[in-house]
């Protein structure tokens, strides 16, 4: 508490010992989303936090419990143990790679960093969850040279996306950001987020459905 007209108020969380504010500016600057590390008396917990204006929102959140009650774990075995921490972690990865998220900053409040604590086997199941989502370099490079770019064979993808009627090259951003898009599904299907590829499927719809292509179906 400020007791003098040049003492400042400290933060109400930081007199109480709740955040480390110095920390957590560092965490925001990356403008990245936070996997988020607790332990507690009882259990885990991971979350998949993004930082707005009027506070903090929970995206994606695993708990001890929910191995018990979602994963099969047993009810007798600790919900805050290294195992736990890992397959609550790895729960959580699998989460946010369906939800269209593959990056955060880890996040682990006060707790401090020691080499094989529960937060960092936490972090592990998150990065193996993510890491078995993605598709390998040699398995991509295959697939890539297996796409059919010709216009007769395959103009149902590249028609008005990539190539215009005659041939030629559209370069307008919108063509460049759609022709990525459909390689990465090419690559790995499904496993793109469900929103981006809702999206990028409506406004390639729109996009063929404007300049005269053929409006298909995905």
């Amino acid at each position: 508490m400020a007791k003098g007209p040049r003492q400042r108020t400290s933060f109400r969380r930081r007199e109480s010992g709740e955040t480390d504010y110095r920390r957590r500016l560092k965490l925001l600057r990356s403008r990245e989303m936070r996997a988020v590390v607790r332990v507690s008396n009882t259990r885990v917990t991971c979350q998949l936090v993004d930082w707005k204006s009027d506070g903090d929102r929970v995206i994606l959140s695993c708990t001890g419990s929910d191995l018990v009650k979602r994963h099969g774990w047993p009810e007798n075995m600790s919900q805050k143990s290294v195992p736990a921490s890992y397959l609550t972690g790895y729960a959580l990865g699998k989460a946010a790679v369906t939800a269209g998220h593959d990056s955060a900053v880890l996040d682990i409040g006060l707790s401090a960093s020691t080499s094989g604590s529960r937060v960092f086997a936490a972090l592990k199941g998150i990065v193996d969850a993510v890491a078995s989502g993605h598709i390998s370099r040699s398995d991509a490079i295959s697939k890539v040279n297996d796409i059919d770019w010709s216009l007769s064979g395959n103009s149902h993808w590249w028609d008005k996306i990539y190539f215009a009627s005659n041939g030629t090259l559209l370069r307008q951003s919108t063509n460049k950001d759609l022709a990525a898009f459909l390689v990465t599904y090419s690559l790995i299907g499904d496993k793109v987020g469900r929103k981006e590829r809702d999206k990028a499927f409506a406004s390639i719809r729109e996009l063929k459905k404007s300049s005269g292509g053929s409006v298909w179906s995905y």
